[in-house]
């Protein structure tokens, strides 16, 4: 997997957010669209710090270009929660743009991202985390989900 995918579709999917009709939130706290932006913001931040803290504890590889070099099977932490919490801080953070932008348009390239990426990059690696850590990689999709 030579091109970095998701990032390149989380900034297509976010031009498209910033384009499509909304307003932005001059007084971000005046009503509660700067409060769901703020929140969606502060669990996208969260979303992309504990799994690097959790892959690190763990001493496997956090990039997702070569899924087969995982040394073992991280199941703790923010992994119990989402088997891709990376993809979903991404996910969080152009649902946080939408809700600043005030942009229910802004909602179909957000889900259009979470599509594309589930089709062209977390298949991938599911296949290659199934072929690496077999039964104990198909026990853990039964208990934690793709996303939330």
């Amino acid at each position: 997997m030579p091109l970095p995918l998701p990032p390149l579709l989380f900034f297509c999917a976010a031009s498209l957010v910033w384009l499509l009709p909304g307003r932005a939130a001059l007084s971000l706290y005046d009503d509660g669209w700067g409060w769901l932006a703020t929140g969606l913001a502060f669990g996208a931040a969260l979303f992309a710090l504990l799994p690097v803290v959790a892959l690190r504890r763990a001493r496997t590889t956090i990039t997702p270009h070569h899924p087969e070099q995982a040394r073992v099977l991280v199941q703790s932490g923010i992994y119990r929660i989402s088997r891709n919490p990376m993809y979903l801080s991404l996910l969080l953070a152009l649902l946080a743009l939408c809700a600043w932008r005030v942009s229910l348009p802004g909602l179909l390239p957000a889900f259009g991202f979470m599509y594309l990426v589930e089709r062209l990059q977390i298949r991938r690696e599911e296949a290659a985390l199934a072929a690496r850590f077999g039964r104990d990689y198909q026990a853990y999709c039964h208990t934690t989900r793709r996303w939330l």
